[in-house]
């Protein structure tokens, strides 16, 4: 799990460190959103696995909750998008950013699920849920600026993400990371106002 958390990290702050380049030299960013997507989704397997290591046999579940939840909110984006937003050609690189804003929700979801599991969760999945939310928040100005203007650049996004993985990289490297816990006695599943309402 952590060690899938780490390279995750890797990814994501080797992809920010692309796009800056790229960007400063008017270049491509396929290659930094590749690597971004990849540390997203590496960061959603490796969250998983950290759930999966507490509570057997809820990942799969949990992560198709994060889906729905995502799905949801990139729908509304979508529909802007789509609907009256940028032309054509600039749909594309939107719907790159909508995908990884997806895969963002995911691991939201997931942490946060992580950390209330118990009331005595680690400190270190604190750290990675708030290094989560700032990277989410990152890429959700990326994506609006990108339908509004066709530009991903956004004023004060370099230093949110910076911060994200400062703070991804204390978590992995915590010292709560080292304790082992006993899982999480499964829940039975029931029919929350949240599901409802999603």
């Amino acid at each position: 799990g952590w060690g899938l958390v780490g390279i995750a990290l890797a990814a994501s702050s080797g992809g920010a460190f692309l796009r800056a380049t790229a960007q400063a030299e008017g270049a491509s960013l396929f290659a930094a959103d590749l690597l971004t997507m990849a540390g997203a989704v590496g960061s959603m397997v490796g969250v998983a696995t950290l759930f999966a290591s507490r509570q057997r046999g809820r990942a799969v579940d949990l992560v198709l909750e994060g889906a729905i939840a995502g799905t949801a909110t990139a729908m509304v984006v979508f529909a802007f998008v789509v609907d009256g937003g940028p032309a054509a050609a600039a749909r594309e690189p939107v719907a790159a950013a909508l995908a990884l804003l997806l895969v963002d929700t995911v691991v939201l979801w997931i942490t946060m699920r992580l950390v209330t599991l118990t009331a005595n969760a680690p400190v270190a999945y604190r750290y990675l849920l708030a290094a989560f939310v700032l990277t989410t928040t990152v890429h959700a100005l990326r994506a609006g600026n990108l339908a509004e203007t066709a530009n991903d650049g956004v004023g004060g996004a370099a230093s949110l993400e910076l911060w994200s993985f400062c703070l991804w990289a204390a978590a992995a490297l915590h010292p709560s990371v080292r304790r082992t816990f006993e899982p999480v006695p499964a829940r039975p599943s029931r029919l929350s106002p949240l599901h409802i309402g999603l």
